[in-house]
């Protein structure tokens, strides 16, 4: 197995549809300088402030929540986002914004990312899919149910932030 920083920021990626954070590609021992260069060259591309995507990964909707969990840090992935990784099919809820749930605090601004503050999610209500956290579907359909509230009173749709 090869061990140079390439290969072991190449294999980061790969676990992780094809995307990488700047404190991973750092820990894989590139400096800022070599990064910057893959990005320069088109090696990589910025998805995200500190986030990446390697060249010829496919797009598509799991990069992008691995993108989005990447950029927001700490967060779990709730709500919308977390029925459809456990598979409820996109005719229920939207594929977008992408949601996630964060502690009080920790404030994300986003481009089609919904980041929720909770202080009372509790590691019970944390599980792991495909190496991202994910919240229970029994906490996701109860948070889910509190922010359509809202939304309806509001007069938006569904998706709608």
């Amino acid at each position: 197995m090869e061990t140079t920083p390439d290969a072991i920021a190449a294999a980061v990626a790969r676990d992780q549809a094809g995307v990488l954070s700047r404190p991973q590609a750092r820990a894989a021992g590139l400096s800022d300088d070599q990064i910057a260069w893959r990005l320069a060259t088109g090696r990589w591309q910025r998805q995200h402030p500190g986030v990446y995507v390697v060249s010829g990964a496919s797009p598509g909707w799991t990069q992008d929540l691995w993108a989005g969990h990447l950029a927001v840090g700490r967060g779990v992935v709730s709500h919308e986002t977390c029925l459809l990784l456990r598979g409820l099919d996109d005719v229920h809820v939207p594929r977008y914004p992408l949601t996630f749930a964060v502690r009080h605090g920790d404030h994300h601004r986003i481009p089609r990312i919904v980041v929720h503050q909770l202080d009372d999610m509790l590691p019970h209500h944390v599980g792991e899919l495909d190496g991202l956290p994910v919240s229970t579907a029994e906490r996701a359909v109860v948070d889910l149910a509190a922010t359509v509230g809202r939304r309806r009173r509001s007069g938006n749709r569904p998706g709608d932030f």
